[in-house]
This record gives C-alpha cells, structure tokens and sequence, in this order.
C-alpha cells in the first residue's frame, strides 16, 4: 500500500537534494553587517570545526561502531541493536556540534584592555539572541517529534521474532498481521534520552555565549553580533538533531500504519498514518535548512531580524 517505484524513488530523491540545495542557496543570499572580529573569535570558530568533527565521529560511530574496533565496542555496549544506533546518530551529531561551541565560549577569551573600558548599561539576556524564526521552527519540530515519539509508544507492540517494543499489529478473528520496524518504545526512549542531552547542552552552550566578556569584536555592536551568530549554530545543531530525527521516526511510523492490510487495520491508522506523511518532509526540511545555517553561518544575517541588547554604554576606569 505504501509501496514506491524506483521511478518515484528517484524523483523524491531529486527533489529532497533540490531542497537541499535550495535551503544552502536561501542562506547564502543573507548577508550579515560587516565585523571585525579578534583573533580569539578565529580560535571560537576552530573549535566549532572540531565540534563538528567530533559530531561526525559520535554519528559514525552510533551507525557502524563495528567499524571503530574497540572503541565501537564500548558503543555497543552502550547502545542496542536493530537500528537504534542509526535513529540516534543525528542526535549525536548536534551534540558534538554543541560541544565545540561551548568549548568554544568559554575557552576563547580576549585580553583585558588596558586604560579605560565600556561596560553595557544593559543586561545580557539569552532571548536578546536567540533567532527568532530559527527559535520558532526548531521549537515546532520538537513538539512534533515528542508527539510522535509518543504515538509511537501508546501504540507499538512487542516484536514476536526479536522482541522489544518495536512492531505495530492488527489481528481479526481470520489472521493475525504485523510489521515492523516500528518507533515503540525500544526506539523512543534511547532517542527521548539522547535529545535530552542534546537540549541541556544546548542551554550550557547558550549560557556560556550569553555569559563570556566581550572583547571578540572591535565594536560593542559586532560582539553582539558575533553572540547572535552562536546562538544561530546552537539553533542549527538542535534543528539538525530534531529534523533528523523527525524525518526517521515519521517515516518508520507512518510505513507500518500503512503497509497494514485494509481487512486488518483498525480506520484510525491508515488516516494517521497519511497524517505522519508531511512530517517526513518537514523534518528534512528542518533539517536541511539548519544544515544550511550551520555551514553559512557567517554569511547571515544576526537573528532574523531581532536585535540583541543595545549599544548604550559608559565609561568607566579599569
């Protein structure tokens, strides 16, 4: 029923890198003021590179440990079989990603001026930040992903052959029918789990951006400007993790709701299962956008249009 061809294969496969290309074209369009950033910034930005080295080698390792001799070992200790390795290892890319930028926060850090200095009169707040648009989509992606995440979990059913909560079935008085992977509980709470690593380092990350001293930028409004773009990276790490995911959990649930026969299936789950469908799509779209974000983020502007805390400033005697 929710059988493709190779023919329609390759058409979403071409569209999904059309978007994708579209998504890294949209953001390299937006260009951001120019700023004259310290040499402390360039060590920030090494460190992201890392971070994102590192993300690369934790989702590698998630999908294939075999391949990492006895380091991939512990990673199966760690981690159960049956594909939960490939369903958390977007998660596991942020999480590295989020890791270098804090590392880089708070590492990096400029020399302290000599003679007399500027001091904002105005607080540092995480929201003064935050991207607006970025903020909103990565926060709908997440609601979607708990939804479903939870549908998954009220309505999957023991695996017969392999166990663990990870079937979806039907059964009449004639047969019994059910399929399988499906994203129960063997699959949603590892991924529940990870995000929830993802999230609490993305608000240290965050804390850490609001928290440094300045001295990153030549101007007080460049070193907002530069804490904007940090916040931006935050946004596309967590926007990938999510997107990732969603696009995974969506698919695999709405796959087994409608590869179940008509004769079996109960009327809400091919309805809900056709429902799951443009998740797919938003997901990668999430995804694919803050993909976008993460490697052009330079080259964007602050935060969507939202300013952070003001430029007003005093004197005052080191």
């Amino acid at each position: 029923m929710f059988g493709v061809g190779m023919i329609e294969l390759a058409l979403v496969v071409v569209v999904l890198l059309l978007v994708v290309m579209g998504c890294f074209a949209l953001a390299a369009r937006s260009r951001s003021s120019e700023i004259t950033p310290t040499k402390e910034w360039r060590r920030v930005r090494q460190l992201r590179l890392l971070g994102i080295a590192l993300g690369l080698l934790i989702a590698g390792l998630l999908m294939d440990h075999d391949a990492f001799g006895p380091l991939g070992d512990v990673v199966a200790l760690l981690v159960p079989g049956y594909g939960v390795g490939t369903m958390i290892a977007p998660a596991g890319f942020g999480l590295g990603v989020l890791l270098g930028v804090a590392a880089g926060e708070t590492i990096a850090r400029a020399p302290r001026p000599s003679g007399p200095r500027t001091a904002s009169l105005q607080p540092r707040s995480l929201t003064g930040y935050l991207p607006r648009g970025s903020s909103y989509a990565v926060g709908t992606g997440v609601a979607l992903l708990a939804a479903t995440l939870l549908l998954g979990t009220l309505t999957a059913q023991e695996d017969g052959s392999l166990g663990g909560m990870r079937a979806i079935g039907c059964q009449t008085e004639a047969f019994t029918q059910a399929r399988g992977p499906y994203p129960g509980s063997y699959y949603a709470v590892p991924l529940a789990i990870m995000l929830g690593i993802v999230l609490l380092t993305a608000l240290a990350a965050a804390a850490a951006v609001v928290r440094r001293p300045r001295g990153l930028a030549a101007t007080d409004a460049g070193d907002d400007e530069l804490r904007r773009r940090s916040m931006t990276v935050i946004l596309a790490a967590v926007g990938v993790a999510v997107g990732a995911s969603l696009t995974g959990i969506a698919g695999t649930a709405a796959t087994g709701l409608l590869g179940l026969s008509e004769d079996c299936a109960p009327a809400w789950m091919p309805v809900v299962g056709w429902l799951l469908v443009p998740l797919v799509f938003l997901g990668f779209g999430l995804a694919a956008w803050s993909l976008a974000r993460l490697f052009v983020n330079d080259s964007l502007t602050g935060a969507d249009g939202t300013g952070g805390p003001s430029d007003r400033s005093v004197r005052e005697r080191a």
